[in-house]
């Protein structure tokens, strides 16, 4: 049974992982994302490696946003420019804290 560790949480999304499995939970309103935490770090890597003004895409409703690819091929989450600010913060607060437990255990 997992025991769910917070990582870091800020409006709708919260990051947290299990101490037991290692896996990292991503929820973003109804979406919630499993990574193995080889699979996060290459998250929060592309999540690094990706700039607003140069990937933006509007969409239908003509709001800019930016898309970003998952572990998973068939699933992208999109956020505007707010929501990117705050997606980009809390991925690399919950990276870091995710390194102090890991610490934490030795």
């Amino acid at each position: 049974m997992c025991e769910i560790k917070g990582l870091n949480a800020v409006n709708d999304m919260v990051i947290c992982h299990c101490v037991h499995c290692k896996m990292v939970f991503f929820w973003n309103r109804n979406v919630i994302i499993n990574f193995t935490q080889e699979d996060f770090k290459k998250f929060c890597r592309s999540i690094d490696n990706l700039e607003f003004r140069k990937s933006v895409v509007i969409f239908p409703d003509e709001k800019e946003r930016i898309i970003v690819p998952t572990s998973d091929a068939n699933l992208n989450l999109s956020f505007d420019q707010e929501e990117w600010a705050a997606v980009q913060a809390v991925i690399q607060e919950a990276a870091c804290m995710q390194e102090v437990y890991e610490l934490m255990k030795l």
